[in-house]
Parts: C-alpha cells; sequence; structure tokens
C-alpha cells in the first residue's frame, strides 16, 4: 500500500513525525481517525532540541531538586514552581460555575449532580479569574467524566492539574516544548522512562470526524504516554491542548489580536499508579 493515497495535510505531517507510511495509510483508508493518533510518534531528540540548553538544564535541575512526597500533586506543583513563572495558583471545586458551561458548552462526558455540572477540566476554573496576560496560571480540581468503562487507570473521579498559558503565538509554541520535557524528565527522575509523545484528539469533545482530523492536521493536542505494566499498553498521563483564540474570545480575556491559550494537563491519579508501578525508584 503506497503513501500516496493519503491526503497532502497528512503527508506534511509525516516529514515531522517518525511514523510507518503504510500502517498510516491502511488506518487512513479505512477512515478511523481516531485511530490515526497511536501511529504519529513524535521523535524526542529531535523534538527536545529546539529547547534553548539554558532551559532545558533548569527544568532538569528543578524536577531534580524535588522529592516524590506521599501526595504526587504537591510533588509536581513544587517543580512546576521551581521551572515555570507561575501568576497564581488556582484550586478548582467539584461543580462548574454556570456561567462557565454556557460558555465552554456542553459534551457527551459530562456529569451532573444535585441540578449541577460537575467539573470535567481544571483549565475552566481558570478563565473568569484571569488577571493579567501574558501569564502562566496553576490550576488543580477533582475531575469527573462519564466513561464506557472503569479501571485502575480510567475513574469516574480523579484529580488534575493544569497549568493554562496566555501569550502570543511563538511563545505557547516554546512553552509546549518546554511542558512536555518538564513532564518527560519527572517520569525519568521515577525510572517511568518507558514513555512516548503521539499527536491525539479529543474523542470526548466531539463526534465529528472533521473536527477530529483537524485537531490532528493542527497538531492541536499532544499525549505523553506512558507504557504501564500492569495493563500492558501505553496510558495517556499528560497533554497539552492549544486552544488557540477559542476561550480568549469566550471569556473576552484580552483583544490583542495575537493572544491564544494552552494548557498542559497531568492526570495525578494515573501519575500515581505509574509511580507505584515502577516502584518509585530514583536514579
Amino acid at each position: 500500500m503506497e503513501n500516496k493515497i493519503l491526503p497532502d495535510e497528512i503527508k506534511e505531517i509525516l516529514k515531522e513525525v517518525d511514523i510507518n507510511p503504510k500502517v498510516a495509510s491502511a488506518i487512513w483508508k479505512k477512515d478511523s481517525i481516531y485511530m490515526i493518533q497511536n501511529t504519529i510518534e513524535y521523535d524526542q531528540e529531535r523534538l527536545f532540541n529546539e529547547i534553548p540548553g539554558d532551559r532545558k538544564q533548569k527544568i532538569v535541575e528543578a524536577v531534580r531538586k524535588m522529592e516524590v512526597e506521599e501526595d504526587p500533586l504537591q510533588y509536581i506543583i513544587s517543580s512546576a514552581l521551581g521551572c515555570f513563572v507561575i501568576e497564581s495558583v488556582i484550586r478548582g471545586q467539584d461543580f462548574i460555575d454556570l456561567s462557565i458551561v454556557n460558555k465552554i458548552g456542553i459534551n457527551n462526558k459530562m456529569r451532573m449532580g444535585k441540578g449541577k455540572y460537575y467539573t470535567y477540566a481544571a483549565c475552566h476554573h481558570c478563565y473568569n479569574t484571569v488577571k493579567k496576560v501574558p501569564a502562566n496560571y496553576i490550576v488543580y480540581s477533582p475531575c469527573y467524566r462519564i466513561e464506557e468503562y472503569y479501571n485502575n487507570y480510567r475513574k469516574e473521579k480523579f484529580n488534575m492539574f493544569e497549568i493554562v498559558t496566555f501569550d502570543e503565538f511563538n511563545k505557547i509554541e516554546s512553552s509546549k516544548l518546554e511542558f512536555i520535557f518538564f513532564i518527560c524528565e519527572i517520569l525519568n527522575r521515577n525510572n517511568a522512562n518507558d514513555y512516548k509523545i503521539s499527536l491525539a484528539n479529543d474523542s470526548f469533545i466531539t463526534d465529528n470526524k472533521e473536527k477530529l482530523l483537524y485537531q490532528i492536521l493542527s497538531k492541536s493536542k499532544i499525549e505523553i504516554l506512558c507504557f504501564s505494566k500492569q495493563e500492558t499498553r501505553y496510558i495517556s498521563v499528560a497533554s497539552v491542548n492549544m486552544h488557540r483564540k477559542s476561550f480568549i474570545q469566550k471569556f473576552h480575556i484580552t483583544r490583542n489580536p495575537l493572544f491564544e491559550s494552552m494548557c498542559f494537563g497531568i492526570g495525578i491519579d494515573r501519575f500515581k499508579n505509574m509511580f507505584d508501578e515502577y516502584n518509585q525508584i530514583k536514579v
């Protein structure tokens, strides 16, 4: 099966990432957009070469300075504060304000209780409180989602840590790479070093294949997947999500046409499970 059956946009992506063209072609021919995400994997060395050496060194030093604690959330917050300039730390609640729901819309995995919508993404507690841009905000919150099944890694209720960034596009792109490097360094620090970086999409936001494909073509979502010995498969433990101008406009955060937003999310429960699987052995 030849690569020529792929659309030109997909061919352009293949030039930038490590992928088996025959596998990609077969998946595309089946018209299974969701399956594409597991075949498009980044070359980590090439990706991280774009980060200035002094920034990489600062992140490495900050992460190695911290010790893994009983509470992985505090460990990650402390590490992040040592790596990035943070405007404020926001603690979200179980429920999301109705005014926020009206702006972000409702998706098929949002839970309801007591006539209110449960939080399904920690970053949604940030947008109504932004007072300064450009800036980075840490947000952490319990989250709730409706899933087809639940297990040790897929829970009805779980805890999320996010860094939400507001800045110009080129600076957002630089921050994206540093956030990915940050999470990989934490995994390395704790011997959870069997991981990969892949393009992805949010199937829970929409079932529209065109929108899912747009996420892939625009590289708006990148996941860090770590191999679970218990599940015998790679599981997403963190992701970078490029919002473009969506939340900036919906929440009237700034009129600057160059500004965009991005969130970097870590599943705290999944991280703890991975640390436990790898026995939290540090080298």
